[in-house]
């Protein structure tokens, strides 16, 4: 019988292909482990973002491990276990999470906690959103069952004749994570809450973190998971709710994510309590507002000069006053991006800022024919004062026309730094030594082949978070592409993308 010879490099690929069947075989055996505590199919497992991110990582890795192996080259299982163990990490469920937590409290440490929230509330929406498609072949009677007050998840599990296993298993998932059940839209004016949230599971969570920490769990917790007509709580719950997340927006000002999130719950609770959708009477029968309703806006005025509800409330509690709380100016053009912008400027101190007339009315309807002689010298005195120092100041509430054509003529003067300056901060991925050095590129001098071009506030457009405007080109009779521009929350506009339509230059 024959004996085969390896030589010292082929033993080593060998080795290195049996370690990369191990690394495999690991990775396999952790999705199992997390898969069979949350007990749904592998298709919906993999959906989770998190566990998604983890395979994708996971798989390039691998991909790479065995190319280099293939090309006869020495892989380095060193890197490969540290990667190993940064996806394990990625993987961990909520409840391993908690778990972690409660071992080791992060009561002490602002910090620490404000990163704890985002991530185990981020791993918990994940999973929650996951799971909703498993609920399709019940939703009606989950509707039913909400809606009626009698809903409820150990009875669920056990009735195997009246719900869909995929169903009970959903239910079963958030059970063991202690997780809420995904919002289920139903237009019920029932004032009953009911979550599969353990309200002492959130105790143990909230003394485990920084009180600082605390509203973004009652976010979790208070954020009904069914869509109501009317808030699902007393003026006064709800205003203590809001006032108690005001305090951590203010302590979590450099945590954008966590910010948003409260922020969105915060104007729909300021929505609701303004448009009168409360279990109280929003109207009194001469057509003012209720006593009670007038109490919570005294309420939500009283925050203070420091509060975005507090600035905004005041002068339209004071408008109200004048009018026998009939009417208020500022009230009847109230809309979800002023309150946004509002408590963005609160949170960051430049409530200085904000200013009380709507948006829209701020510029008329404005077209420039181009060259425009009067135009160029406005912009010419705007880019040097601009250029100075920078100071955004500046360019408050200067015409999004003005700032457009600035960003052009920067760009034929290639001052790449006033370019970055002018363009909204999402739609620059460089920092500004990066821009500078690597991504700068002098553009197409797009006014110079334009006949005019037109701001109209009527296409002013709200996504809840930003305010977009298209400044329209014409050449030859015709619109041929936009700039959509957005306008930052220290009232200054920026240019956000550039669409020109294709073949027309």
């Amino acid at each position: 019988m024959g004996s085969t010879y390896f030589t010292g490099e082929e033993w080593e690929l060998r080795s290195d292909r049996k370690y990369i069947d191990k690394l495999k075989k690991e990775y396999a055996k952790k999705v199992d482990e997390k898969k069979a505590i949350l007990g749904v199919s592998e298709d919906i497992f993999n959906q989770i973002p998190f566990i998604a991110d983890a395979n994708e990582q996971v798989n390039t890795m691998l991909v790479g491990l065995e190319n280099k192996n293939r090309e006869g080259g020495k892989i380095d299982r060193q890197l490969a276990d540290d990667k190993l163990l940064e996806v394990n990490e990625m993987m961990k469920l909520p409840s391993e999470l908690a778990d972690e937590l409660f071992a080791a409290p992060l009561v002490n440490d602002v910090e620490k906690s404000m990163m704890f929230a985002e991530h185990y509330l981020r791993k918990a929406d994940g999973i929650k959103y996951s799971l909703y498609e498993l609920f399709a072949d019940d939703y009606d009677k989950l509707q039913e069952s909400l809606a009626n007050g009698t809903f409820d998840a150990e009875v669920i599990l056990s009735q195997k004749d009246e719900y869909s296993e995929s169903t009970r298993s959903a239910i079963a998932a958030l059970i063991n994570q202690d997780l809420a059940l995904p919002q289920l839209p139903i237009t019920s004016t029932t004032q009953r809450t009911i979550r599969l949230m353990d309200s002492v599971f959130i105790g143990r969570l909230r003394a485990a973190l920084h009180e600082a920490a605390g509203s973004y769990l009652t976010q979790y917790e208070k954020e009904p998971f069914i869509m109501n007509e009317k808030l699902l709580y007393s003026l006064d719950e709800t205003i203590e709710i809001m006032e108690e997340m005001e305090k951590t927006l203010v302590a979590a000002r450099q945590n954008q994510w966590l910010g948003h999130v409260v922020e969105g719950t915060m104007i729909n609770l300021l929505e609701m309590i303004l448009q009168g959708s409360t279990i109280e009477e929003f109207k009194s029968s001469d057509g003012s507002i209720s006593e009670v309703h007038r109490n919570a806006w005294k309420q939500l005025a009283s925050l203070g000069p420091d509060s975005g509800l507090g600035v905004i409330m005041a002068k339209v509690v004071e408008e109200m006053e004048e009018s026998d709380w009939k009417r208020s100016e500022l009230y009847s053009s109230l809309d979800d991006w002023r309150v946004y912008e509002a408590y963005s400027l609160a949170v960051e101190g430049n409530l200085e800022h904000f200013g009380m007339k709507p948006l829209k009315e701020m510029y008329d309807d404005l077209t420039f024919r181009l060259p425009n002689d009067q135009f160029n010298v406005e912009i010419e005195n705007l880019f040097n004062e601009f250029s100075d120092a920078y100071d955004r100041d500046v360019l408050k509430n200067v015409h999004p026309l003005l700032i457009l054509d600035l960003y052009y003529y920067a760009n034929d003067k290639e001052d790449s730094v006033m370019m970055w300056h002018l363009t909204e901060p999402a739609s620059r991925e460089a920092s500004l030594d990066e821009y500078e050095t690597n991504d700068w590129v002098k553009e197409i001098a797009l006014l110079d082949v334009t006949d005019s071009i037109r701001y109209n506030p009527s296409l002013i457009m709200d996504d809840g978070h930003k305010v977009l405007v298209p400044i329209e080109f014409e050449r030859n009779g015709k619109m041929y592409y936009n700039v959509w521009m957005t306008y930052a929350k220290d009232q200054v506009w920026q240019v956000e993308k550039i669409v020109i339509e294709e073949g027309e230059l």
